[in-house]
């Protein structure tokens, strides 16, 4: 899913009651329903979520607070910096299980510009080794 997909006024409590919850708000969330695993990657912006994603969040909670639905889910972050977006990884590991998730397991990417490459993937073999049994696990769930 891409977040450029769900165009949203900024969320208040006022505007909500001003417009109410907008379609687009109610097809994000379905779509999380009818998936069977949720895979989500952070980049992190100022050690939080992106603006972007932090207000359809908003916006879906109030559709929906449990939007989650206790569907299996794996946490991704990435930054170019040594900690790959730990504390915006943290923050939804912590979270995201108020609303509905079973988090399964999480990673942080590290320096993505050295170890990621469009052409090529994620080149960094002891990385790749982590995020591959990762996502073994998590489809041995499903």
């Amino acid at each position: 899913m891409d977040l450029n997909d769900y165009d949203l006024p900024v969320y208040t409590v006022e505007r909500q009651n001003e417009i109410g919850i907008p379609a687009s708000v109610g097809q994000f969330v379905d779509e999380l329903n009818a998936a069977d695993l949720l895979v989500v990657s952070f980049a992190e912006y100022n050690g939080t979520y992106t603006a972007g994603f932090k207000n359809l969040f908003d916006w879906a909670s109030r559709h929906q607070l449990k939007m989650f639905e206790n569907k299996p889910m794996i946490l991704l972050s990435a930054a170019p910096g040594p900690r790959g977006g730990a504390t915006v990884l943290q923050t939804a590991v912590e979270r995201f299980p108020r609303h509905g998730a079973r988090v399964i397991g999480s990673m942080a990417l590290p320096r993505f510009k050295e170890v990621f490459h469009a052409e090529d993937g994620l080149v960094d073999p002891e990385l790749r080794k982590e995020l591959d049994a990762l996502i073994n696990s998590a489809t041995a769930l499903i």
